[in-house]
């Protein structure tokens, strides 16, 4: 609520943070050299709390490597697999 009525008694003061904030974001996104993390970035999001046993491990590390092996091949490519795999090791059928 302190906000909305710091808003309301300065509004060019917000406008200018706002604007601030929109051109340090566009200007650091054209300035930065390429993504590092573009290719991991659903790997490492899914994996932070799947990740419980060596199976599972097992699995992460395979993907992780493919995903940094492969050049042009899209994430769903390698990850849709993996995740097949996963279901079939947790349910016994592979073990």
């Amino acid at each position: 609520m302190c906000l909305v009525i710091v808003a309301m008694r300065r509004p060019i003061t917000i406008l200018v943070a706002v604007l601030a904030a929109v051109s340090g974001a566009y200007l650091a996104t054209r300035r930065m050299k390429a993504d590092m993390f573009r290719k991991v970035g659903a790997a490492v999001a899914l994996g932070r709390r799947a990740i419980s046993d060596c199976r599972t491990g097992a699995v992460a590390i395979v993907t992780f490597i493919g995903l940094l092996a492969t050049k042009k091949l899209p994430e769903p490519l390698l990850i849709i697999p993996e995740g097949m795999l996963g279901l079939l090791l947790q349910r016994g059928t592979l073990s």
